[in-house]
């Protein structure tokens, strides 16, 4: 016996040095003390038996990893290395068990019901989180034996050494809608029998699993949030990995954009310049510096730079770019003197090593004094409102990292971004198997939970700006604040011969078809009601706004109103109210804007199934006008 396992062993040895990888049995892979971690950190968070957490917790990981292999989790984005699908499926089962403890499920049951069905709901979002992108590895990639033969994985696990590789035709949104052909390798009959016996929630882990967000309810608020904070943590980290990433990465980009800008362009420790040196960071000024760096990159034409700076800033951040401030956001104020000169700024602190690696290659630092105030002055928080900073710590930010899959502190793994806070986009990766981050892991377990749960629909307040309409319960429009509007006296901009309308609803369209837009999901600002398009107000403007410097939401609306787009209601004014009916959030309003034509927006028309709309005689904008 020993022999044979010898034999083994030089033989997978020799087939991974021709570059051929040995499938493995799912519970040897589990082996490593970092998985065995999460795997323990489950079980502490599982309320159930020993028995039941084997059979219907371990057992289908076990399949998973079988079925998963050592196969990576991304081409060069996030758990981009050997073995980072097994590891990013852990991770966001843990972190949606962590979620999971802070809510009280089914939303509005009893407290007998929830005691009653409490465990099988757990079950079912960890089935959620463990399938949630696994058709990855059977549309996105194509996997070689060492036979010759193409192999699918709806066959079974891998049999005999394997090499993978990335198509490049690939659809990136097709594992959503194809999770559950493998979910019968993975779940087995008995706990699929257990999930039906309530009807309701199969439905809900089902819809969820299959990427339909809007019957996915709470299950894919929970896995959605778990599977960004995974991402985000296996970005961000060490600043020093940023040149370890794939020159392709957005990531590698920033900071070989922002090592050039500060070497070789702009001027270093003068007053009134735009960085400035202290014996433990850099400090860039914002908005000038990140400004800067995007100009040079478009320049050269680096594609998918982010439009806006709130969302460049929490790419930096989430690479380890730049560092938070105390408040978990990208921007400091800061107080910047030298002798009788001194000035008040909005400034990003970025490591040293990351412009630096060795000390000796640091300019002498700033003569003067850098002091972070502990609260920006009017002026300081202007500079922030330009600046756009807010960065919420959940985000899925876009490039390639190398940093440690470490589980977050409780603070970073219950964070609920704001309603009007932009969607964030899909993120990126690592290369090396890392170590656990023990203390994290700790936190992960016992750590306070202090996130409210995320609700089903964002409840934006509207406001109808135009000089012949007034709100839903007839109070008159909101009047513009500093912040929201500094260029009333500016004339509406345009692009390319567009009016700030045209721009909008070509932003708005675009958005919806890429995707970067969310439809019909929990916070999102666009969702299908009778038969067309409800756009939430003025969520859906502020955020146009982040990514479009100079304008206010109010003009925006406005201009968007005169495309005559939307339905006017039979008392002239534009506002619509429809009804939340969802699990967790009844009663609640959405207001906003009712597209007249379901085809304005390129993407299929889908009514969400939690909006009901509330009034439905409507008539054509140029007959209000008429009709006043």
């Amino acid at each position: 016996m020993l022999g044979l396992f010898r034999t083994a062993r030089k033989s997978r040895q020799h087939n991974e040095e021709a570059g051929w990888l040995s499938p493995q049995p799912g519970g040897q892979l589990l082996q490593s003390p970092y998985r065995q971690q999460l795997i323990g950190a489950l079980w502490d968070m599982c309320s159930m038996s020993r028995q039941v957490f084997v059979d219907y917790v371990q057992a289908p990981i076990e399949r998973y990893a079988g079925l998963v292999q050592e196969l990576p989790a991304s081409e060069s984005h996030h758990h981009a290395y050997r073995g980072g699908m097994l590891d990013h499926g852990l991770e966001v089962v843990c972190y949606a068990m962590r979620l999971r403890r802070q809510h009280l499920l089914p939303p509005g049951a009893s407290p007998e019901e929830q005691t009653a069905v409490g465990e099988l709901w757990t079950v079912a979002i960890l089935y959620a989180a463990l399938l949630h992108d696994v058709a990855k590895i059977l549309v996105d990639i194509e996997i070689h034996l060492i036979s010759g033969r193409r192999w699918h994985l709806w066959h079974g696990p891998i049999p005999e050494p394997y090499r993978v590789r990335y198509r490049e035709d690939r659809d990136y949104h097709l594992h959503e809608t194809t999770n559950l052909l493998l979910a019968q390798r993975i779940m087995s009959p008995n706990a699929l029998d257990w999930l039906y016996s309530e009807p309701r929630l199969f439905g809900t882990m089902m819809y969820a699993v299959s990427g339909v967000p809007e019957r996915g309810g709470i299950i894919s608020e929970i896995v959605g949030q778990a599977d960004r904070t995974s991402v985000s943590k296996a970005l961000g980290g060490d600043p020093s990995k940023a040149y370890e990433a794939p020159t392709q990465s957005l990531q590698r980009k920033l900071a070989d954009g922002l090592r050039y800008l500060v070497k070789e362009k702009l001027g270093i420790n003068q007053p009134g310049a735009p960085l400035y040196l202290t014996e433990d960071a850099l400090w860039l000024v914002s908005p000038r510096v990140p400004r800067e760096l995007k100009g040079y990159l478009l320049e050269n034409g680096v594609g998918g730079i982010p439009g806006s700076d709130t969302r460049l800033y929490d790419e930096m951040q989430a690479h380890g770019l730049i560092e938070a401030n105390p408040q978990g956001q990208s921007v400091w104020p800061v107080t910047i003197a030298k002798d009788d000169w001194s000035v008040d700024l909005s400034c990003l602190r970025v490591p040293l090593a990351l412009i630096w690696p060795t000390p000796e290659e640091r300019p002498e630092p700033w003569s003067g004094t850098l002091t972070v105030r502990e609260k920006a002055s009017k002026k300081g928080k202007k500079d922030q409102a330009e600046a756009a900073t807010p960065a919420p710590v959940d985000t899925a930010p876009a490039a390639t990292g190398t940093t440690p899959p470490s589980l977050p502190s409780s603070a970073e793994s219950s964070a609920t971004p704001a309603t009007d806070a932009p969607e964030q986009g899909t993120s990126t990766s690592a290369t090396e198997v890392p170590g656990l981050d023990t203390d994290s892991l700790i936190d992960l377990v016992t750590g306070g939970e202090t996130a409210n749960a995320t609700t089903p629909v964002a409840d934006a307040q509207a406001a109808d700006p135009s000089p012949v309409a007034a709100t839903h319960d007839g109070a008159s429009s909101p009047q513009r604040t500093k912040d929201e509007d500094t260029t009333t006296s500016q004339p509406a901009p345009t692009t390319k011969g567009k009016t700030l309308g045209e721009t909008f609803l070509q932003w708005l369209q675009d958005g919806a078809k890429s995707h970067r837009l969310l439809v019909n999901a929990p916070k999102a600002q666009v969702h299908g009601v009778d038969d067309t398009w409800l756009i939430v107000s003025p969520g859906i403007f502020r955020r146009f706004c982040h990514e479009h410097d100079g304008v206010s939401w109010t003009e925006v609306q406005q201009q968007f109103q005169k495309l005559g787009l939307h339905r006017v209601r039979d008392d002239g004014t534009n506002i619509h109210s429809a009804r939340v009916d969802g699990q967790n959030k009844k009663g609640r309003l959405v207001k906003g804007y009712i597209l007249k034509r379901a085809d304005v927006l390129p993407v299929e028309q889908r009514n969400n199934p939690f909006l009901s709309l509330i009034e439905h005689r409507n008539m054509d904008v140029n007959d209000a006008k008429r009709s006043e």
